[in-house]
C-alpha cells in the first residue's frame, strides 16, 4: 500500500515536471519578452505627460503607464521607436478601446459601448476623454460639457444659440442629463427608452397622471409639441401659432391619436374667428391645463 502511494505520487511529480518544461519560455523566448521598467524611466522623457497625469485618477489609482502602453523595455532601447510599445494613436479606434475595456468592463457590461451609435460610428473611448487630462476635468475629459459634444454635434450647437432653449450653454442643464455617451438603449443615446421619464425628471407637474389625460401627451408624447434643444417659438413649440399646433390634431378629419374634432358649438362664435385683429384667441385662452387636468375633460384649470 505505501510503495502504491509512492509510485502515484512520482508519476504526479513527473507530470508536474513536464508540464512546468511545456509551458515555461525558452532562454531565447525569455530574453525576446521586453521588460516592464516602471514611470519613473517614462518620466525621463516623458516629464510633461507625467506631471499632468499623476494627479490624475489613473496617476492615483490606475495602473502606470505600462498598464495601458505595454512594457516600456523595447521602446527604451529603441530610442523611442512607437513600434515597440502600444501607441494609442497607431491603431484603429476599436483596438484602442479595447485596451481601455480591460479596466473598465464594468461600464462596457452595463452600457454595451461597441454597440452604441457612439461605438458604431468609431469614436474611441480616448476621442472624448484624455487619459492624461488634468485632475480638474470631471472623468478626464477633453473639455468640459457641452463644448465637447459641440466638436462633433454641431448642428446641436446652433439650436442652443436660438432665443428658447435648454439652457445647456449656461451651464444650468448638462448634455448627459438627457443623453447617455455610452449606451445603445436608443440611437439618440437617451438615457431612458421612454422619453417623457427624461422630461419629467424636471418637469414634473407636466406629466401627471391626471384624472384627465391629453392624449396628445400620454401617447405621442412630449415631442409632439416639443422640440428638446432650442427653438424660436415659446415654450419650445414646434410652430409658433398655437393654434395651428392644436388644429394639427383637431381638425375635422379626426386624428386617430385623438378621435375630438372641434365642436362647432363653441368653436364659430364672433370670439373665436375675429377678435385679435381678425386672427381669433389662441386656444390656451381658454384650455389652460393644455398637458392634462385633474378637474375638467376640456382642460379648462
Amino acid at each position: 500500500m505505501r510503495n502504491h502511494r509512492k509510485v502515484v505520487l512520482l508519476f504526479a511529480l513527473l507530470f508536474l515536471s513536464v508540464l512546468f518544461l511545456i509551458l515555461s519560455p525558452s532562454p531565447l523566448e525569455a530574453k525576446d519578452q521586453p521588460n516592464f521598467l516602471g514611470d519613473q524611466v517614462c518620466k525621463e522623457c516623458h516629464e510633461d505627460l507625467y506631471e499632468l497625469y499623476k494627479p490624475t485618477a489613473h496617476g492615483k489609482q490606475g495602473p502606470g503607464c505600462e498598464g495601458c502602453h505595454g512594457p516600456g523595455q523595447g521602446h527604451v532601447e529603441g530610442q523611442g521607436d512607437t513600434s515597440k510599445i502600444f501607441a494609442f494613436t497607431a491603431v484603429s479606434p476599436v483596438k484602442g478601446s479595447q485596451a481601455c475595456l480591460k479596466c473598465h468592463r464594468k461600464q462596457e457590461k452595463q452600457n454595451d459601448y461597441k454597440r452604441s451609435t457612439h461605438g458604431t460610428q468609431g469614436l474611441a473611448c480616448y476621442t472624448c476623454h484624455a487619459p492624461h487630462a488634468p485632475g480638474k476635468l470631471v472623468k478626464l475629459l477633453r473639455k468640459d460639457q457641452p463644448l465637447l459634444c459641440y466638436d462633433c454635434h454641431k448642428e446641436v450647437k446652433a439650436e442652443f444659440i436660438l432665443p428658447v432653449r435648454h439652457r445647456v450653454p449656461e451651464g444650468v442643464v448638462k448634455c448627459s442629463d438627457c443623453h447617455n455617451p455610452h449606451t445603445r438603449l436608443t440611437r439618440a443615446l437617451l438615457t431612458s427608452q421612454n422619453r417623457e421619464r427624461i422630461c419629467a425628471k424636471c418637469h414634473r407637474d407636466k406629466t401627471g397622471p391626471f384624472i384627465y389625460e391629453h392624449p396628445a401627451s400620454l401617447f405621442e408624447g412630449c415631442m409632439s409639441c416639443h422640440v428638446p434643444h432650442g427653438s424660436v417659438n415659446r415654450h419650445l413649440l414646434t410652430q409658433q401659432d398655437v393654434r395651428l399646433l392644436c388644429l394639427s390634431c383637431h381638425s375635422n378629419s379626426q386624428n386617430p391619436a385623438n378621435p375630438r374634432p372641434l365642436s362647432p358649438a363653441f368653436h364659430t362664435g364672433a370670439l373665436f374667428t375675429q377678435t385679435g385683429a381678425g386672427f381669433g384667441r389662441p386656444c390656451t385662452d381658454c384650455h389652460v391645463a393644455i398637458h392634462g387636468s385633474n378637474s375638467t375633460l376640456r382642460f379648462f384649470r
